[in-house]
């Protein structure tokens, strides 16, 4: 089902690329910059060049990202490691929908083997969820679309927009507010910096939204530092759900420049 998806993904960048067996994410974008220095850090400065910025500052400004100044070719934020969208939970990112289905067989049958392998049959954590969808995906490639969860639960397979999709409905079947957001990742490490279009979760738990990736494990020896950049929110989660993903080719930026 909408397998034609793949080729509009296709179409947002460079061919969609597996960075590693760390994830496996949508397009590659230029990174420039960046000394050993940064690793360091708590935040990162950026220098983001896109086709429309102006669009692009108007995405951001319903994140916590921090924007100092935006001109004609670039727009100069920081991120910092808790970076998401604004907004409180509401009813819809509690729903089972046409793309996070978790009510039906495949998906509630993954969720009875995540409460049984809860630890010592305590209440499932968050990050028991994402760990747990980590490990069930065992086939990660790009060679689908953007299947919705059942799809994902029944095949075990796909790129960051699967381990998305399929995280969102075992967070939500477990009482979790969760949304599926789409933007850019960016890894440091000791051979320096690559950025990439992905695709990721927001939680709310503890009082606020929390990030959680379930593409990338959480001990990767080579992941230093990790930010992330959301452009946006999956809030259609309806048959025309394309039609987001198409506004996020738009938004996405064309080069990274990194700051000192």
């Amino acid at each position: 089902m909408y397998r034609w998806i793949g080729a509009l993904l296709a179409s947002l960048g460079t061919a969609a690329y597996a960075q590693s067996d760390t994830g496996l994410y949508l397009y590659e974008i230029d990174v420039v910059g960046g000394e050993a220095g940064i690793l360091a850090e708590s935040s990162l400065a950026i220098d983001l060049l896109a086709q429309d910025p102006g669009r692009l500052v108007q995405a951001l400004g319903e994140t916590t990202v921090s924007i100092q100044s935006a001109g004609v070719h670039g727009i100069r934020v920081t991120l910092n490691g808790d970076d998401h969208f604004t907004g409180q939970p509401d009813a819809r990112l509690t729903s089972s929908t046409w793309v996070v289905d978790f009510d039906q067989p495949p998906v509630q049958s993954l969720l009875q083997d995540l409460r049984a392998a809860s630890l010592k049959g305590e209440v499932v954590q968050p990050s028991d969820v994402t760990r747990f969808t980590y490990e069930q995906i065992g086939d990660k490639h790009y060679r689908t679309g953007f299947d919705i969860a059942s799809q994902v639960a029944d095949s075990l397979e796909g790129d960051c927009t699967e381990h998305a999709v399929l995280n969102a409905a075992l967070m939500r079947a477990n009482g979790f507010s969760a949304r599926v957001v789409l933007g850019v990742i960016i890894v440091l490490n000791e051979q320096g910096a690559t950025a990439a279009g992905h695709a990721w979760n927001e939680i709310y738990h503890d009082g606020g939204w929390h990030i959680h990736d379930a593409t990338l494990p959480m001990e990767d020896p080579d992941v230093r530092r990790v930010f992330y950049l959301p452009l946006s929110s999956l809030s259609d989660e309806g048959p025309g759900y394309a039609m987001e993903l198409l506004e996020f080719a738009f938004l996405r930026p064309t080069k990274i420049h990194l700051l000192e």
